[in-house]
């Protein structure tokens, strides 16, 4: 939450969130993510806009199969 401003369904980047969570180590961090994402808690989507990913967005992202994540989505 402190990377979208305390709100609810708005994005953040997962470059944003792992910039935050330095002390969370990646693989921690990315396992925790999925599970949120498998059990319905959140959302992990690809940016659509492929001009808007950035070097960080990429570096962040986390996989699924081939296709790469770079935003989570909590709905409230």
């Amino acid at each position: 939450l402190a990377s979208t401003g305390h709100r609810t369904n708005t994005r953040a980047r997962l470059c944003d969130i792992r910039n935050k969570l330095k002390d969370v180590d990646n693989a921690v961090l990315d396992e925790a993510l999925k599970r949120m994402q498998n059990e319905q808690e959140a959302s992990l989507y690809p940016l659509d806009n492929k001009a808007e990913i950035t070097d960080a967005d990429r570096a962040a992202a986390i996989y699924f199969g081939s296709e790469p994540r770079h935003i989570l989505w909590i709905e409230r």
